[in-house]
């Protein structure tokens, strides 16, 4: 499912460009990290909510200058962080744990960003350690939409889970 509703891939994971990356399995610097979803023309992205495409812990909820406004969910199993950037907004905070289809924030334009957008990233390990980041499509598109909504709505809470 994708983390945001009637959006579309604007930048795909490893598209060369000028980034402030460094040099990685993935090539020499200046390559995306993640992907961005964009809006689909004529709807605007802005303010759209951000669903957790994974459960798990959330281990990142604050404002970076990079990334703005992001939220970082680890799911223990998998040992995957996906975190989510850019947000206008933040609805969940570190120690919250979260089932797929959860709500995290907006859409949003904070840190280093120019204009509306998400970019979502995974990294193996429960920290954004930028070696260890892998392409996100295969945990982003683990379910569809119906199914997404149809695990949040029958699963039980874990114990400090929100909705």
């Amino acid at each position: 499912m994708l983390p945001v509703a009637v959006s579309r891939v604007s930048q795909p994971f490893a598209d060369p460009g000028a980034y402030a990356s460094r040099s990685d399995k993935h090539g020499p610097a200046g390559h995306h990290t993640g992907l961005d979803f964009g809006a689909r023309w004529p709807v605007p992205l802005a303010g759209r909510l951000v669903r957790s495409a994974t459960a798990g812990e959330v281990v990142i909820s604050e404002y970076n200058p990079t990334m703005g406004n992001w939220v970082g969910v680890y799911n223990h199993e998998e040992d995957v962080l996906t975190t989510y950037w850019h947000l206008a907004g933040r609805a969940v905070e570190v120690g919250d744990w979260v089932q797929v289809y959860a709500r995290l924030g907006r859409v949003g334009n904070t840190g280093n960003s120019t204009a509306a957008h998400l970019h979502a990233q995974c990294n193996r390990g429960p920290t954004c350690d930028y070696p260890g980041h892998s392409n996100p499509w295969p945990s982003l598109n683990t379910y569809t939409g119906r199914q997404a909504r149809r695990i949040f709505r029958s699963q039980p809470l874990h114990p400090r889970a929100r909705r």
